[in-house]
């Protein structure tokens, strides 16, 4: 049995652990800042020109195949393109390298609920933390404690209620 103290204990350390990690930005707003073509793929993103901006990052994927921020990039625009599967493999790639990469895991649990697959969504949400989107956060673990709790849950409903937030504008 935990005690009341160790159990908040340990909150607080996640949440000192994670401000002692590097910052993050939003998991939809663009989230690079190196070189022209970044900067170019990250305007197209910005302005919701998502087929544009996933062949500009793909590019320099093409020339930097280990560039994790081009990867994400990749990742959620094909997710915003509506291409889940290769959104979903992405994810995946960005997880087996990085399993605490909470961007990767939200959009791998995004994409199996899309293809209908709770139980998967839930578990690659089980490692998601991130205190920079506590909205996105809340509404994860709201969806997750519903599941966990024996909830009849449809599983695109759970994807846009996570949408609506993590795709909010300012």
């Amino acid at each position: 049995m935990i005690s009341r103290r160790d159990f908040l204990l340990s909150a607080v350390r996640r949440v000192r652990q994670y401000k002692d990690d590097t910052a993050s930005p939003a998991p939809s707003q663009p989230i690079s800042d190196r070189g022209q073509k970044m900067e170019e793929a990250d305007r197209l993103f910005a302005q919701d020109m998502f087929r544009q901006a996933l062949e500009a990052y793909q590019h320099i994927l093409a020339h930097d195949p280990s560039h994790l921020t081009a990867r994400v990039q990749v990742m959620i625009c094909h997710y915003r393109l509506g291409e889940i599967n290769p959104a979903k493999v992405c994810a995946r790639q960005i997880v087996q390298k990085d399993p605490d990469h909470h961007v990767a895991r939200l959009y791998l649990g995004l994409s199996w609920l899309k293809k209908g697959n709770a139980e998967k969504a839930f578990e690659a949400w089980e490692g998601y933390f991130d205190m920079e989107n506590p909205l996105v956060l809340r509404e994860v673990n709201l969806h997750k404690a519903l599941f966990e709790a024996g909830e009849e849950l449809e599983c695109l409903s759970i994807a846009r209620d996570v949408e609506t937030i993590l795709f909010r504008k300012g």
